[in-house]
């Protein structure tokens, strides 16, 4: 799950619709929800090991995509996960052999956000300079070969992750929640690779093609209800500005 932010952010409106789920309990160990917030989510980027040259920026309008510094690298998503939604969407979808772009399971509770950060990151790391000291590096490494359940597993075992992750999720505009309260924000991502748009979802078996794109239409396509429920969305986009969306300077 993620989490909005405060007054003052277009994004609110919607941030602050929060409703009570069972999906939490599902999952054994959880996290403190990150915050839906470029500055933190930029700098969470970089303490994993993300070059300071990227960055996360905030859409949102889909009619002032002309505004948002190029190339996009990735964009994420934050919305609400309603009863409705979490009923309609088929979360045996996709492909868990899929080997064209890197996508991990979440098996942890709150951890959406996260690992909508690491899809960003490592689905770019061909063009996207990497720290080899740091988290992504190291983890793209040694889950390279790994199944994406396998990668969650891996995930959970990572104690300098957790530390990471509890530092972030207490920075932002609004009070973080306790660890086991259910904010049904949920983050996803949303990546171009080999000329196909890819849906990364952890909740999914695996990733789930959209269809043919390009890294200059990334924000063109439309799905109608990625409009009708945003809340707010990040991208990876180059030109690095107060942000969430991943971009370069």
């Amino acid at each position: 799950k993620g989490r909005g932010r405060g007054a003052g952010d277009v994004v609110l409106i919607l941030s602050r619709i929060w409703f009570r789920s069972n999906l939490v309990s599902r999952m054994g160990k959880a996290w403190v929800p990150l915050e839906a917030n470029p500055e933190v989510l930029t700098r969470f980027g970089h303490a994993l090991g993300l070059s300071e040259h990227y960055g996360f920026n905030d859409v949102f309008s889909t009619e002032l995509l002309d505004m948002i510094p190029q190339p996009v690298k990735a964009v994420l998503l934050l919305f609400p996960l309603t009863q409705a939604i979490v009923e309609g969407s088929n979360e045996s979808l996709g492909d868990e052999s899929e080997q064209r772009v890197f996508f991990c399971k979440q098996t942890i509770g709150n951890a959406c956000g996260t690992i909508g950060l690491i899809h960003a990151v490592l689905n770019n790391s061909d063009t996207i300079q990497l720290d080899g000291s740091q988290f992504f590096s190291s983890f793209l490494e040694r889950t390279r070969e790994m199944t994406p359940l396998e990668r969650a597993k891996e995930l959970e075992q990572d104690d300098k992750l957790d530390e990471h992750h509890e530092h972030y999720a207490t920075e932002g505009q609004t009070q973080a929640p306790a660890v086991d309260e259910n904010v049904d924000l949920h983050f996803l991502c949303f990546v171009e690779k080999e000329g196909q748009l890819w849906e990364l979802d952890g909740r999914k078996r695996g990733p789930v093609s959209h269809g043919p794109s390009s890294p200059a239409n990334v924000l063109q396509v439309r799905h109608g209800w990625l409009g009708l429920h945003l809340v707010s969305r990040r991208m990876l986009t180059s030109n690095l500005h107060p942000l969430p969306l991943l971009n370069d300077t």
